[in-house]
Order: structure tokens, then C-alpha cells, then sequence
């Protein structure tokens, strides 16, 4: 074999933690020389919420991927300790020798087999970069959280566990479940605001050549643009202050019906109505509050709703990253 297909040397001195772990299908350690670590395989219970895949020989399919280790790029200035990270995920002992399940293959599970486990509860990947610290002159893993070194067997068991806490926790699942939906509510939203700037302010957004933006990147202040040219502009209302015609469109039915609402049912909102007749009594105070008035729909409202959307793009890329803990 060449080099970069076998174990280096550190993988094959971190892998001896490991070898003393019960009740586990494999323990494999991972070659290369970017990173040392090691991928376990343990079983699913066969009585659980989860249903594991069984292939056409009634072995157990779907097995408990767990990998421990570092990056070496992560070890900086002969440093002699490293975080690790410590992951679990649901994999297929098929998939790993094969791109997808081919049902024809009588290694394969079935089609049913695959059905009936995809629509059983499933266990949720989890992943710890920040708890275990590996010493490396030592040869041990040392937990931040607990202040002791701790065994391979116990990390392991620990994941695993939570691992399948995450089938029952109902706590942790609710709070999946209100996380993954406010992302998806946020696009649409966002969506819709954008429509907004468009349709009643006149207002769009420039297209970046960074495709993140608007996604997970917030806009910039300068990507807010007018539709229209500023010689094109209307000025109402005796103002020599141009605004777009959508913004004038929004401006005058919001004042109409201002008026309305205060014909009808004697409500003023926000004062305008009365602001607006002690400014028809002053020249300098009615062109001012025209001014502002026009200023504040054309300019000011738009970039609220853009500060609205950035805020949305930062919770949502805060939200995708932020990992709910299981205890």
C-alpha cells in the first residue's frame, strides 16, 4: 500500500485507547496524514423508536457511526494538547461499499426494509468540538467538563447514549423542531419584505456577485437601490424633495386613510391629523413635516425593513450553526 492509504504511526498510538471498548462491531482507524482519529461502529437496539434497516440476510443494516479525532492542522506551535471532536451520525453498513442501496443485490436490504426504518422516529446526529481535550505527550483524553482524564470507552458510551436520548427527549426534540422551523420561515419572510420595498417604496436590492448574500451574508447599506433614476422622480405636494413614484403612491393613500380613520371612528393615529391642521396654520412647519413626512417613506421605512432583513439573515445563519444541547 502507499503511505497515505495506511494509518501514520500517531493514528495507529491514538487508536490503542480504543481497543479495549466493549460492545462495539468495529473499531477503524482513520489513515491519512491530515487528520488522527478513529471511526467506531455500534449497533442499534433492536426494541427502540428507531426501527434499524435489516438486510436480506436479517443482519442489522444501520449502525452507529461514531468518529473521534483532529484535525493535525489544529495542533499549532509543538503544541502538546488539541480539542477533539466527537461526532455520531446513522449510517449503512451497504452504503459504505456502495453508492446507494441497490435492491437487486442480494447483499442489499429491501425496499420495504429501507421504507419502514425511513418512516420510523429517527435518532439525530450530534457533534462535540469543544468538551474532550487529547494530551498528546500523554497519550490521554482529558474532559474539560468533568476536570478528569476519562477513558475512550466512556466518550464513546456518552455519545452513543445521547445519541439515542435523542429518540425520547421530547424537550430536545421540540426544540429541533422549533429551530429547523423558524429557518424555514425566515426565507420567506425575507421574501415578502423584499416584495414590499419593491412594490410600495420602489425599492430593490443590487445583485452580488458573493451568493451568500441575502442568504446568509447580511446586505450592505449601499446594495439598497432606487428603481427609477432620481432625474425621473416625482415631487409632490409642493416638496423639492424626489421621491419614487411608489413611495408617493404609498404616501398619499396612508394619509388618506389617516383622514379616513379619523372621519369615521375620531381616532387620530399617531397625531397625524392634528399635526398636520396646526401645520397648515405655519408655512415653515407645514413644509417641514411635508419633508420630513416624505423623507421618512422614502428613505427611512425601507431601510428599517432592510435592517429587519439583515437581522433575519443573522438569526437564521446563527440559528443553522447553533447546536441544542442533550444532557
Amino acid at each position: 500500500m502507499v503511505d497515505n492509504e495506511t494509518p501514520t504511526i500517531e493514528t495507529e498510538e491514538f487508536a490503542k485507547l480504543f481497543r479495549s471498548i466493549k460492545g462495539v462491531i468495529q473499531i477503524i482507524p482513520w489513515i491519512g496524514k491530515e487528520a488522527i482519529g478513529v471511526s467506531v461502529l455500534k449497533k442499534y437496539p433492536n426494541k427502540s423508536f428507531f426501527v434499524p434497516v435489516i438486510n436480506k440476510s436479517d443482519q442489522q443494516d444501520s449502525v452507529a457511526l461514531i468518529k473521534v479525532g483532529y484535525n493535525k492542522d489544529s495542533v499549532h506551535n509543538n503544541e502538546r494538547k488539541v480539542l477533539l471532536t466527537v461526532s455520531i451520525s446513522k449510517a449503512s453498513h451497504y452504503i459504505f461499499a456502495h453508492h446507494w442501496y441497490n435492491y437487486a443485490d442480494t447483499n442489499s436490504p429491501s425496499e420495504e426494509a429501507v421504507k419502514r426504518s425511513e418512516e420510523s422516529r429517527q435518532p439525530v446526529n450530534l457533534e462535540d468540538s469543544s468538551r474532550y481535550e487529547f494530551h498528546i505527550a500523554k497519550n490521554r483524553i482529558y474532559d474539560l467538563e468533568t476536570k478528569r482524564y476519562v477513558s475512550a470507552n466512556s466518550i464513546v458510551n456518552d455519545i452513543y447514549n445521547k445519541h439515542l436520548k435523542t429518540l425520547i427527549d421530547i424537550g430536545f426534540r421540540s426544540k429541533m423542531a422549533v429551530q429547523k422551523k423558524v429557518i424555514e420561515l425566515i426565507d420567506p419572510i425575507n421574501d415578502l419584505l423584499r416584495k414590499i420595498n419593491l412594490v410600495f417604496f420602489g425599492k430593490t436590492l443590487k445583485k452580488s456577485k458573493n451568493f451568500s448574500v441575502g442568504i446568509y451574508a447580511p446586505y450592505a447599506q449601499g446594495d439598497l437601490i432606487d428603481l427609477e433614476l432620481t432625474s425621473e422622480k416625482p415631487k409632490i405636494l409642493g416638496s423639492d424633495f424626489p421621491i419614487t413614484y411608489q413611495s408617493a403612491t404609498t404616501f398619499i393613500i396612508v394619509i388618506l386613510l389617516t383622514f379616513l380613520l379619523n372621519y369615521w371612528f375620531k381616532y387620530d393615529f399617531l397625531g397625524l391629523v392634528s399635526m398636520i391642521k396646526e401645520a397648515s396654520k405655519n408655512s415653515l412647519f407645514l413644509a417641514a413635516l411635508t419633508g420630513t413626512l416624505l423623507l421618512f417613506f422614502d428613505r427611512v421605512i425601507p431601510r428599517l425593513i432592510l435592517l429587519i432583513i439583515n437581522l433575519l439573515i443573522r438569526a437564521k445563519l446563527r440559528l443553522t450553526f447553533l447546536k441544542i444541547k442533550i444532557s
